[in-house]
């Protein structure tokens, strides 16, 4: 086999396995465009940081191959942070150009672009970035692939984390908050919820709301793409609360007629791509004397 092949065959190989090995993260404003971007060290600096975007390369040896002189590379990116994580597409078209130098010694140029389509919220983004690493001296064939490509997915990282940062997923409803429909709630009754949540529950705690009004109001923004800001401080007097025993059953006993929402919220599981937690909302109606049982979990 010829030598250029052998060093192009191996920098696809590395790149099949060794940038699927692990996500890449990057920090959104270690990204500016300039020309320290090509610095080795100025790329895995970023890596350490946890205020992340993080993408995670969808290549196989067989797409790596079939890919490796041009045509697209999938990724799936996870950017932002906590509640504002939002997942995008990325797709990578690769070319390399191969230079024979001196003698048997051969520099190896990769060059990448990409395109992403990132949906937050309400609005569809379609963001661009490159990359380019040559080989040489200080730099082997491998690496100069693998920091191409982290350059060109850390440009699209850095845009859209500052798209998220600047705006807003959901429309803002200002919902105003009237206590008369919770009043009835305030009083005791002789009905009852019950049950048991499984998973990992943030706080340990299980909460019931009357679902009247402004709880309505609030569920309604949500379905239709909405933002109804935090809850009215004013709805904690009408919260009611039940800290899970050991097993992970929760008790409302006493409760007067009507409907309520039945909320926890569960930890994202440990490896699971995106940062959330998930929370889990019921809406019963509940009968004069009825007694009902509900088993909470997000598997």
């Amino acid at each position: 086999m010829k030598p250029r092949f052998v060093v192009l065959f191996a920098a696809i190989a590395f790149l099949a396995f060794g940038c699927a090995s692990r996500p890449v993260t990057f920090r959104p404003n270690a990204f500016a465009g300039k020309q320290r971007l090509f610095n080795h060290q100025a790329v895995y600096a970023a890596l350490s940081s946890a205020d992340a975007a993080r993408v995670e390369p969808l290549i196989t040896a067989d797409s790596a191959r079939d890919n490796a002189e041009t045509g697209p590379i999938w990724a799936r990116a996870f950017i932002g942070t906590g509640a504002n994580t939002a997942p995008a597409s990325v797709s990578i078209d690769s070319t390399h150009l191969v230079q024979k130098s001196h003698g048997f010694s051969f520099k190896v140029s990769y060059t990448y672009t990409a395109s992403a389509t990132l949906t937050y919220g309400t609005t569809r983004f379609t963001l661009n970035g490159s990359g380019a690493c040559e080989s040489g001296e200080d730099t082997d064939s491998y690496s100069a692939m693998r920091q191409a490509i982290e350059i060109c997915i850390a440009g699209i990282a850095a845009q859209a984390a500052e798209l998220m940062r600047t705006q807003s997923p959901y429309a803002r409803l200002e919902i105003p908050f009237e206590a008369a429909p919770f009043q009835p709630y305030a009083e005791t009754g002789p009905a009852k919820i019950s049950g048991q949540a499984i998973g990992q529950i943030r706080g340990g705690l299980v909460e019931l709301i009357p679902y009247v009004g402004y709880m309505k109001a609030r569920d309604e923004a949500i379905a239709g793409d909405k933002d109804p800001g935090p809850r009215d401080h004013r709805l904690a007097h009408y919260t009611r609360q039940c800290v899970l025993d050991s097993q992970g059953n929760y008790d409302f006993p006493n409760l007067p007629a009507g409907d309520y929402m039945l909320v926890c919220r569960f930890l994202a599981r440990p490896g699971a791509p995106l940062r959330d937690d998930v929370e889990i909302a019921r809406v019963i109606s509940l009968g004069e004397n009825e007694n009902k049982h509900f088993v909470l979990t997000p598997y």
